[in-house]
């Protein structure tokens, strides 16, 4: 098997974490296992500015890493 691809945005040290209810500890478990946990996301690039790269032009590397393993 052929090794994943380079990250397109290593070089900005992404750091991510989950926000909203999960991070203040106070999601609500689903009712049934039908079901599923609502998670907000954070991918804070510490060291990309706005001058540097638009968000619209950022748009499409986000897309890169994460379709692959969840669909959105």
């Amino acid at each position: 098997m052929a090794p994943p691809p380079l990250s397109t945005v290593r070089q900005y040290d992404p750091q991510v974490y989950c926000q909203g209810s999960f991070r203040l500890g106070t999601a609500i478990r689903p009712l049934t296992d039908d079901e599923e946990y609502d998670v907000d996301s954070v991918c804070e690039f510490r060291l990309l500015t706005r001058q540097q790269l638009s968000q619209y032009a950022l748009e499409p590397c986000r897309c890169d890493r994460v379709a692959p393993s969840h669909p959105i």
